[in-house]
């Protein structure tokens, strides 16, 4: 158990170091991304290069809720098709690159972990 009581100035120096590279954390609220993401993870989001098919993105469209899903086809004027891994069609509409919040870079599994870190 003497490794426990380094865990929160650790994670605290992790999440310092998140905040200067412009990383946010965000909580996956629904079960779209299932199983790899579930209702409760904390998502670490960075700003950054060009979305790839394949990448796990945050973006947001004016007036509605952002969004987590994978980004499943890259459009020739640069927008892309997403969808949740657990839904059975790609979303309706592409996504624009100017909507995108950042890719997903880290995943804490269910917040639990990390509240039960905080507590230690």
């Amino acid at each position: 158990m003497k490794g426990v009581r380094y865990l929160t100035p650790l994670l605290a120096g992790v999440v310092a170091a998140l905040c200067v590279l412009s990383v946010r954390a965000v909580v996956v609220t629904g079960a779209s991304m299932e199983p790899v993401l579930v209702p409760g993870d904390v998502c670490f989001v960075m700003k950054g290069r060009a979305v790839r098919s394949g990448d796990v993105v945050l973006y947001r469209r004016p007036g509605e809720r952002a969004v987590v899903h994978r980004a499943v086809r890259i459009l020739r004027d640069d927008s892309f098709v997403t969808k949740g891994d657990a839904n059975p069609t790609p979303d309706r509409d592409a996504v624009m690159p100017a909507a995108v919040v950042g890719r997903v870079v880290l995943v804490v599994p269910s917040g639990a972990a990390v509240r039960g870190w905080m507590r230690a």
